[in-house]
């Protein structure tokens, strides 16, 4: 098992998106005195996951008027 912060840091993403994964359901972790941990298995599972291309998307970029194009 490794801190959510450590999983975070190999990532290179932020902690609010590491949020976002857990609340939708793609990241699993085990919670252990108040601190998040992610286990080898879970790893494994979202490296698999992310090498299909599940975690990618289309960015949009906001345009002035306030929709995105």
């Amino acid at each position: 098992m490794i801190p959510l912060r450590e999983f975070a840091d190999r990532k290179g993403v932020c902690r609010g998106t590491l949020s976002r994964w857990r609340k939708k359901g793609l990241l699993k972790t085990v919670v252990i005195e108040g601190r998040h941990y992610v286990t080898a298995e879970v790893i494994a599972e979202f490296n698999e996951r992310a090498a299909k291309g599940e975690f990618s998307g289309v960015i949009l970029r906001p345009s002035r008027s306030g929709k995105a194009k």
